[in-house]
Protein backbone atom coordinates (compact mmCIF):
# COMPACT_ATOMS: atom_id res chain seq x y z
CA UNK A 1 0.00 0.00 0.00
CA UNK A 2 1.23 3.57 -0.79
CA UNK A 3 -0.03 5.92 1.20
CA UNK A 4 0.66 9.68 2.36
CA UNK A 5 0.17 9.09 6.29
CA UNK A 6 1.72 5.29 6.96
CA UNK A 7 0.82 5.83 10.31
CA UNK A 8 -2.60 5.73 10.04
CA UNK A 9 -3.07 2.88 7.76
CA UNK A 10 -1.17 0.60 10.22
CA UNK A 11 -3.64 1.48 12.55
CA UNK A 12 -6.83 1.05 10.54
CA UNK A 13 -5.46 -2.28 9.14
CA UNK A 14 -3.99 -3.53 12.17
CA UNK A 15 -7.68 -2.59 14.45
CA UNK A 16 -9.57 -3.22 11.45
CA UNK A 17 -8.70 -6.65 10.41
CA UNK A 18 -6.03 -7.66 12.54
CA UNK A 19 -3.11 -7.17 10.55
CA UNK A 20 0.80 -7.43 12.21
CA UNK A 21 2.67 -4.12 11.04
CA UNK A 22 5.74 -3.65 11.74
CA UNK A 23 6.85 -0.99 14.45
CA UNK A 24 10.33 -0.50 12.54
CA UNK A 25 9.87 1.50 9.50
CA UNK A 26 12.55 0.09 6.88
CA UNK A 27 13.75 2.28 4.13
CA UNK A 28 13.94 1.43 1.07
CA UNK A 29 15.05 2.99 -2.51
CA UNK A 30 11.40 4.42 -3.00
CA UNK A 31 9.96 5.44 0.10
CA UNK A 32 9.95 4.22 3.93
CA UNK A 33 7.77 0.82 4.96
CA UNK A 34 6.40 -1.03 7.15
CA UNK A 35 6.05 -4.90 6.29
CA UNK A 36 3.04 -6.36 7.24
CA UNK A 37 1.27 -10.22 7.77
CA UNK A 38 -2.59 -11.18 7.74
CA UNK A 39 -1.65 -11.79 10.97
CA UNK A 40 0.98 -12.50 13.83
CA UNK A 41 3.07 -15.53 13.13
CA UNK A 42 1.72 -15.59 9.85
CA UNK A 43 4.92 -14.98 7.14
CA UNK A 44 4.84 -11.21 5.53
CA UNK A 45 2.00 -10.67 2.95
CA UNK A 46 3.36 -6.90 1.88
CA UNK A 47 4.14 -3.46 3.06
CA UNK A 48 2.73 -0.14 3.62
CA UNK A 49 5.36 2.32 2.06
CA UNK A 50 5.00 6.29 3.11
CA UNK A 51 4.78 8.29 0.21
CA UNK A 52 4.63 11.66 1.72
CA UNK A 53 6.89 14.44 -0.72
CA UNK A 54 6.58 12.39 -3.73
CA UNK A 55 5.30 14.26 -5.95
CA UNK A 56 2.99 12.67 -8.73
CA UNK A 57 2.28 9.19 -6.70
CA UNK A 58 -1.54 8.90 -5.26
CA UNK A 59 -2.45 6.21 -2.83
CA UNK A 60 -2.76 2.99 -4.40
CA UNK A 61 -2.28 -0.72 -3.87
CA UNK A 62 0.66 -1.84 -5.86
CA UNK A 63 0.51 -5.33 -6.49
CA UNK A 64 3.80 -7.64 -7.11
CA UNK A 65 3.70 -10.64 -9.49
CA UNK A 66 6.24 -13.36 -8.78
CA UNK A 67 8.24 -14.38 -12.26
CA UNK A 68 11.35 -16.29 -12.80
CA UNK A 69 13.59 -13.29 -14.00
CA UNK A 70 12.79 -9.88 -13.33
CA UNK A 71 14.86 -8.94 -16.27
CA UNK A 72 13.04 -11.25 -18.62
CA UNK A 73 9.49 -9.70 -17.55
CA UNK A 74 10.87 -6.17 -18.05
CA UNK A 75 11.84 -6.67 -21.11
CA UNK A 76 8.00 -8.55 -22.05
CA UNK A 77 6.95 -5.15 -20.47
CA UNK A 78 8.73 -2.66 -22.65
CA UNK A 79 8.25 -4.95 -26.12
CA UNK A 80 4.77 -4.86 -25.11
CA UNK A 81 4.71 -0.54 -24.80
CA UNK A 82 4.79 -0.52 -21.05
CA UNK A 83 7.11 0.49 -18.69
CA UNK A 84 9.52 -0.45 -16.10
CA UNK A 85 11.94 1.36 -14.20
CA UNK A 86 15.19 -0.10 -12.90
CA UNK A 87 15.23 -2.88 -10.40
CA UNK A 88 16.50 -3.48 -7.00
CA UNK A 89 16.07 -5.50 -4.29
CA UNK A 90 13.55 -5.58 -1.49
CA UNK A 91 13.70 -6.10 2.20
CA UNK A 92 13.44 -9.93 1.75
CA UNK A 93 16.09 -9.99 -0.47
CA UNK A 94 13.86 -11.04 -3.46
CA UNK A 95 14.77 -8.58 -6.70
CA UNK A 96 11.82 -6.65 -8.22
CA UNK A 97 10.40 -4.09 -10.30
CA UNK A 98 7.73 -1.42 -10.41
CA UNK A 99 6.07 -1.38 -13.94
CA UNK A 100 3.07 0.42 -15.84
CA UNK A 101 1.59 -1.53 -18.53
CA UNK A 102 0.65 0.92 -21.65
CA UNK A 103 -2.52 2.30 -19.88
CA UNK A 104 -0.41 3.19 -17.09
CA UNK A 105 -1.65 0.86 -14.58
CA UNK A 106 1.18 0.28 -12.51
CA UNK A 107 2.46 -3.07 -10.91
CA UNK A 108 5.37 -4.88 -9.91
CA UNK A 109 7.79 -7.84 -10.30
CA UNK A 110 9.59 -9.74 -8.54
CA UNK A 111 12.11 -13.06 -8.51
CA UNK A 112 13.98 -14.46 -5.47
Amino acid sequence: LNTHNAFIARTNYHELLGWDVADVTTASVHAPFHEFSFARGLPRAGAIADITGRRGIHPHWLHFFRVASVDNAMAVTRRAGGTAFDAGVGASGDRLAVCEDPQGAAFGVMAG
